[in-house]
């Protein structure tokens, strides 16, 4: 402050500028507006808005305004809290670090995770449509047709078995071999035609009688009629 505080703050703003700092800042402490008005003035604003590096300022506390507020790349509301804003907070970048460490490890897994379960989908839908796959399926499916054949033809086999036993059975019960074993007899003329009724024969033509043994030849002596429908 004082007579010299305006060229003496031109002349240093300038010579920091040159040096290629990395940031300047331009400030003081509190005072009253006199002490103040060196920061008002146009040549130290020019000083300022001519710098290659970037500026901060803080003159005065928080309530003090200058023209080198409006013409800085930026303002703090002190010294000290510029010193804050130019200062690199070491402690929160390696809490920071640490924090966005854990966040891409945590979506680095989730991504693992999420392709490997769409890698075993795919393993899974190849092995289903693969050739082997698709022999093994065709081969149970042949199997399965194969013993479903085999059961309904075992099926109809024992069925018509049953039926041709049925009808054996009845045909059986019909046949004159049968009804001769039991006792009766088959009667033929001397042609070999079969005798149905009495009309057919004559006294003393020979007729022959086939029982379950043999035949007899026999020659008829009477006839008598009286049964009907073989009653």
């Amino acid at each position: 402050q004082g007579v010299g505080a305006v060229a003496s703050s031109v002349s240093s703003i300038r010579a920091l500028d040159a040096l290629g700092l990395d940031v300047l800042i331009v400030g003081r402490g509190g005072g009253s507006i006199e002490d103040l008005w060196a920061f008002n003035e146009e040549i130290v604003a020019k000083a300022i808005f001519d710098c290659n590096t970037p500026v901060i300022s803080a003159v005065g506390h928080e309530t003090d305004t200058t023209i080198a507020d409006f013409v800085a790349d930026m303002r703090a509301p002190t010294p000290s809290a510029a010193a804050e804003l130019a200062v690199f907070d070491y402690n929160e970048f390696i809490s920071k670090q640490l924090y966005f460490r854990q966040m891409l490890g945590v979506q680095i897994k989730r991504v693992i995770e999420k392709n490997r379960s769409k890698a075993k989908q795919y393993e899974t839908a190849l092995q289903l449509y693969s050739p082997l796959s698709q022999l093994q399926s065709k081969k149970q499916y042949v199997a399965d047709i194969t013993t479903r054949l085999a059961e309904s033809f075992y099926n109809i086999l024992n069925d018509r078995r049953h039926k041709m036993a049925i009808y054996a059975e009845k045909l059986n019960g019909l046949s004159p071999l049968d009804r001769i074993s039991k006792g009766f007899a088959y009667v033929t003329d001397n042609e070999g035609k079969a005798l149905h009724s009495i009309q057919q024969v004559e006294g003393d033509d020979e007729i022959s009688l086939i029982i379950r043994d043999g035949s007899i030849k026999a020659k008829v002596t009477n006839k008598m009629g009286g049964l009907k429908d073989g009653k």
